[in-house]
């Protein structure tokens, strides 16, 4: 059985806040379909197989929410919880961690808390009872130290505006062709191809200031440098909804400054002095 119901239909308006949320799940069905949900709403998604990956992730980015399977081989989820809690030790900080089982056995829930999670959740979750829960959580997230604020396109800076048009339109068909380059690249296991066309895309994002996407760039590079294949589809359909997000933008802010713009003046009638 799939372990999340999506019968029921949601608003997804109530998603919120834009998180970087860390999921810990075994299941491998499981996970693409925490990560199908996730990304839709817009938000960044990491994906580890077992509790010491987590850790592991958590270290390197630390996550604004996690989602912890709490049984799981090399380091379950209780194990995970709690080196956690310790990483966070004098920090100051404490990432939300909701905890997913299969098993509603009793003094699981308790076994959970005393770990340091915050919230128990039994599988089949209920797709919106997850949504609503993860909005809770963010809200409650102070904004300097959610990791994953950043807009799609920073300010614009040292540009001329009057070339912040042309430059823009290209920008944007630019996104368009490699993010297809990339699928067909994905579709034909070219992974060479794959890794030349991300490193282009990359300096161009970054230098219009598109450092969300810019980074997810680079852990798709990394995962093609470590041969580690398997995991690229997830990192293509999170890019895929943050190109959207940026090519938006992009446009937005192009159209702004050709409405802005003074248009020429006349030419006056007979000869110019």
């Amino acid at each position: 059985m799939v372990g999340i119901s999506t019968s029921v239909a949601v608003d997804e308006s109530i998603a919120g806040l834009i998180m970087r949320i860390l999921v810990a799940e075994d299941n491998r069905v499981n996970r693409e379909l925490l990560h199908h949900i996730l990304v839709k709403l817009g938000h960044t998604v990491i994906l580890a197989e077992d509790g010491e990956a987590a850790v592991r992730e958590h270290r390197q980015v630390p996550a604004d929410i996690i989602l912890m399977d709490v049984w799981m081989p090399v380091m379950d989820g209780l194990a995970a919880a709690r080196q956690i809690r310790k990483i966070e030790e004098g920090s100051g900080q404490r990432v939300p961690i909701i905890a997913l089982t299969a098993h509603a056995i009793k003094g699981d829930r308790e076994a959970c808390l005393e770990a340091g999670m915050d919230v128990y959740m039994t599988k089949p979750l209920r797709r919106e009872n997850l949504i609503e829960t993860i909005t809770r959580l963010a809200s409650q997230i102070p904004s300097e130290m959610r990791q994953n604020e950043q807009p799609a396109v920073a300010e614009w800076e040292g540009v001329d505006a009057e070339i912040l048009p042309r430059l823009g339109r290209m920008m944007v068909e630019s996104c368009r062709e490699s993010l297809a380059a990339l699928k067909m690249s994905h579709s034909q296991r070219d992974w060479k191809g794959m890794a030349r066309t991300a490193h282009t895309l990359r300096g161009s994002l970054g230098l219009f200031g598109a450092r969300k996407s810019a980074a997810t760039l680079s852990r798709l590079e990394k995962l093609l440098t470590e041969g580690a294949y398997e995991s690229i589809h997830p990192i293509l359909d999170e890019l895929e909804q943050e190109m959207k997000a940026v090519t938006t933008e992009v446009t937005r802010r192009s159209q702004a400054e050709v409405d802005t713009t003074p248009a020429s003046s006349p030419p006056q009638n007979g000869i110019s002095s």
